[in-house]
């Protein structure tokens, strides 16, 4: 018989119509299980020994005739993603006071610890290349070479650093960004996101452009207005059809953060090559290169400069799909007449309207006035 108070799947059932023969084999489901979330901010550690002494203040001595010495622990704050000690550019701990620093002597809120990273290994290998360690002391030399891969316990590892920001959270103000509480809390809660001037969101650092992004990732449509799409630089879509309409993007190769391939691509690059000439002992000239031949036995550095200009090929690779370029013409015909308001008694507006429609206009229209008069008094008192 099956537990009735759990949840069961019933395998190998063999029906025949009778209640004699008929057999169900049950099998429990597996229940979830819910580990608890936790975030270690600081732990005790060994930060060095002294010499314990006696009532004379002299050293004390063992049996064996070495000295008696103690552990001198002290607390410091551990990075909750690593589990390393917070350190500066020189190696020493962080203490409290220089986490909540600001300004112009304030250090770095990120995590300058390096782990070991385990990688994938093959199908028959019980790995799965999510696990990280602390650095052994036999690979302490790895600690600065970062990217290395090495075998370890037979497994193959990759020196990876941390990086993990360290926030200091504060009640100064106690609030949090609407638009991540909307992106995690509020997903698929709203179905349209309709955002006006959307070129203002070309930025791909911008607080602004971000907190957009998280709108757009919460919501199934998006319909975005502008009446400049075009910046005059290709790298200012880049960001926009990344957020918007990325798929096309994706299938290209182009990848979020790095704008230059596809300004390579679809804008215009100045390439600028500068050439130092040298002289036999591997010095630097200087004057002018009278010699492309002797030129090019010097230093040779190349930069690239986005300008602008923008390729046609664009609209029709990744914005013929999900854009619609409507002019001011075809706009105003589906437009109601203008209406200009100076003064005096307000004239009905009822041509072409509905009774609802009516109704909606008027109620906006009254708390604009309302508005208006209220800012006017209040302006007037000041």
């Amino acid at each position: 018989m099956a537990d009735p108070s759990r949840q069961h799947w019933a395998l190998n059932a063999y029906q025949d119509g009778n209640a004699i023969t008929e057999t169900t084999v049950h099998a429990p489901v597996p229940s979830p299980v819910i580990l608890p979330e936790y975030c270690m901010s600081s732990k005790t550690v060994v930060i060095g020994r002294e010499t314990v002494l006696d009532e004379m203040n002299r050293p004390t001595y063992d049996r064996r005739g070495y000295k008696i010495e103690r552990y001198i622990t002290g607390r410091v704050h551990i990075c909750p993603s690593c589990g390393q000690t917070i350190i500066d550019k020189k190696g020493v701990p962080l203490a409290a006071n220089d986490l909540q620093k600001r300004g112009d002597k304030s250090v770095a809120k990120v995590c300058r610890g390096v782990y070991l990273q385990m990688l994938p290994a093959e199908a028959d290998k019980k790995s799965h290349g999510l696990q990280k360690i602390a650095i052994p002391r036999d690979l302490a030399s790895l600690s600065g070479k970062l990217g290395t891969e090495v075998n370890h316990a037979g497994f193959r590892w990759k020196v990876v650093a941390c990086a993990s920001p360290l926030y200091n959270f504060t009640s100064h103000p106690y609030r949090w960004s609407p638009a991540l509480i909307v992106q995690r809390k509020c997903r698929r809660l709203f179905k349209y996101l309709i955002i006006d001037e959307v070129h203002e969101q070309k930025s791909d650092e911008s607080a602004q452009s971000m907190a957009c992004s998280k709108l757009i990732a919460a919501v199934d449509h998006v319909l975005a207005l502008t009446g400049t799409i075009i910046g005059g630089y290709a790298n200012h879509l880049f960001p926009l059809l990344m957020r918007i309409a990325p798929k096309s993007l994706r299938d290209e190769g182009f990848v979020w953060g790095k704008d230059l391939p596809f300004s390579e691509a679809y804008g215009k690059i100045d390439r600028v090559v500068t050439i130092k000439e040298q002289d036999d002992s591997g010095g630097a000239l200087r004057g002018n290169v009278k010699s492309m031949r002797r030129a090019k036995s010097g230093s040779r550095e190349e930069k690239k400069y986005v300008r602008p200009g923008v390729m046609p090929t664009v609209f029709g690779r990744h914005m013929i799909g999900s854009c619609m370029f409507i002019t001011l013409d075809e706009m105003s015909s589906e437009l109601p007449d203008l209406f200009e308001y100076v003064g005096g008694p307000m004239p009905k507006q009822s041509a072409g309207m509905t009774d609802d429609d009516r109704e909606h206009w008027e109620k906006v229209a009254d708390g604009h006035i309302d508005t208006a008069c209220d800012m006017g008094f209040r302006v007037g008192h000041r």
